[in-house]
Order: structure tokens, then C-alpha cells, then sequence
């Protein structure tokens, strides 16, 4: 491996390990930087980012209106901009996708003028903190169309039952009831709630599929990206359904669930914290991820300084 592939997946991996039950960075990942290092190809990063009726419980929580989370907030002001210095320092192009992405289910969809005020707020933290990424929409501007389940698997039973690990699937059931029940407020028949979780499966199958293989895709050669998650690795296992390579290329370098209210989100109004609250919530937090994380980049982040 090139020296820049080794430095920059020494970092990458000291990320990872610092992140709790993270799923390991594959060797794909050292062989795909490392090519694109010795042909200058940049590196394509894929972020998927779900736009669920759950959220519609954060705009009631937030007396109607959306504000970043302190994790949001941490995401683009040092997660982020830490992931694009390694990757600069180490002379390497990159194109980094944040893809939004509505629920699969129609019932279970974030409305549309809640989407564009969450969409508008998360593009206004990017752009103050001057990150280089680029937001789009699933459906809008790479399928360009709703999301297409593949019909092999929902179609024919056998074909399902063969592609589709059965613990995996009724971990899926057991997770979609409890968040139908608890979350969403949806009265869900048993038979209703298998019918739509094959039909996400089948969904996130193709997705995977359409990324690995079709010639057409917009964000990059098919299968040459790297898949940097916001959530547990286990939540994207369906995406490896048709093409079990995918899963090598799921990077586990940011924590997961931002977009999820912390103790501290869900008793905080807009401007009833003072600053000095606010401040020393950020220095107890960053604390604490300086003592877990121990990672030699935050070090450098921090002090300007190798």
C-alpha cells in the first residue's frame, strides 16, 4: 500500500474503534483508497440519511419548528470536517454524497414542507461550517422516481426466503412493530406489518443492487464508494441482500443516530439556555469524547497540529 493509503486508513480505523460496537473497516476499504490514491481517482463517500414520520415527533417536541441537535451540530462543526482533513492531508479527491431519503413506506412519511424545513436546516449547518458535501434526494435527483422495490423478492416467496436471512428478518418485524406501536402511533395488523417490511426490504435489496451494478448511476462507477453510515451497520444488512459485497464497503466513522434528541435537545427552547450553559454543555461533552475517542486526530484538530 501506498504510504498516504496506510496513513489515512490508520486514522480512519483509529475513528472506527473509538465508536462503540462499530462494525470493523473491511480491507476493500484499504484497496479501494489505495487505488484511487495510485490512478487519482477520487474517492466517492455515500451518506444515506432517512427522512421518517418520526421526525414529525422532534417538530412537536421543538413547540413546531426544527433546531440541530447538539449532535447535529457536533456532526458538521468536527465529524464531518475531521473525515475530510484526514482524506486532504493524505492528497486524496473525494466527492461526498449526504443522500436524504423518504421512508419506504407511504405511511410512514415525513411530511413534505416538514422535509424541506429539516432538509433547508441540516444544508444551513453544512454550509456554516463550510463542509464539502453535496445533499440530494434519493428519489428526486439519483432514481428519479419513488423507490422500486426488486421483484424477484417480492414476488416469489421461495426467492425471498432464500435471500433473506430469517433472523434478520424477524429482528426487522420485531423492530418495525415496536417503532409502529411506540413511535409512530400506528395501529398495524400483524399481517399488514410483513407485507410493508418485505416490501422495505425489497426496497433497500435493490438500492444496494442499483449501486453495486447499474452503469447508470449518477454518483459514481458502479460498487466504487464507500457507504459511511449514521447509523449501526446491522440496520443496512438488506442493502447486501443481492450483492454481499456491498457490506464491504460500510464505514463506520461517524456516530450514529444525530438526528435523535438527547436529554439536553428535548428540554432546550430556543434561547432559554444562556451561552455559558450552552458552553459548558459542549466542553463536559467534549470532554467525555476526548477520553473515550482518544484519537491522535482530534488532537490535531484540536491544537492545529500533527
Amino acid at each position: 500500500m501506498l504510504p498516504q493509503a496506510i496513513k489515512t486508513m490508520k486514522k480512519l480505523r483509529e475513528i472506527n474503534k473509538s465508536l462503540d460496537h462499530a462494525l470493523k473497516i473491511n480491507e476493500f476499504v484499504d484497496s479501494y483508497v489505495n487505488e484511487c490514491i495510485l490512478y487519482g481517482q477520487p474517492v466517492t463517500l455515500i451518506t444515506p440519511w432517512s427522512l421518517s414520520r418520526s421526525f414529525k415527533e422532534r417538530y412537536k417536541e421543538q413547540e413546531n419548528k426544527f433546531f440541530p441537535t447538539e449532535k447535529e451540530k457536533t456532526l458538521f462543526s468536527w465529524e464531518i470536517p475531521q473525515i475530510e482533513l484526514i482524506l486532504k492531508e493524505n492528497n486524496l479527491d473525494f466527492n461526498w454524497w449526504l443522500i436524504f431519503s423518504r421512508s419506504y413506506i407511504r405511511s410512514a412519511t415525513l411530511d413534505r414542507e416538514q422535509e424541506k424545513e429539516y432538509v433547508e436546516m441540516i444544508t444551513k449547518l453544512s454550509e456554516e461550517n463550510k463542509s464539502e458535501l453535496a445533499i440530494i434526494n434519493w428519489e428526486d435527483d439519483v432514481i428519479k422516481t419513488n423507490h422500486q422495490p426488486n421483484n424477484d423478492l417480492l414476488k416469489y416467496e421461495l426467492s425471498f426466503e432464500k435471500s433473506v436471512d430469517k433472523k434478520d428478518f424477524e429482528y426487522e418485524i420485531g423492530r418495525r412493530s415496536n417503532r409502529s406501536k411506540n413511535i409512530l402511533n400506528l395501529d398495524i395488523t400483524n399481517d399488514k406489518l410483513i407485507e410493508e417490511t418485505k416490501y422495505k426490504i425489497a426496497c433497500e435489496a435493490n438500492e444496494g443492487l442499483f449501486l453495486m451494478k447499474n452503469e447508470n448511476n449518477p454518483l459514481c462507477q458502479p460498487g466504487n464508494f464507500l457507504f459511511l453510515i449514521l447509523g449501526k451497520a446491522e440496520r443496512y444488512s438488506f442493502f447486501s441482500t443481492l450483492v454481499p459485497e456491498f457490506k464491504k464497503r460500510i464505514v463506520c466513522v461517524l456516530r450514529p443516530y444525530p438526528w435523535r434528541l438527547g436529554g439536553f435537545d428535548k428540554e432546550k427552547k430556543e434561547l432559554t439556555h444562556t451561552e455559558e450553559e450552552l458552553k459548558r454543555f459542549r466542553e463536559n461533552e467534549a470532554n467525555e469524547e476526548s477520553n473515550r475517542l482518544r484519537s491522535s486526530f482530534y488532537f490535531y484538530f484540536r491544537d492545529g497540529k500533527n
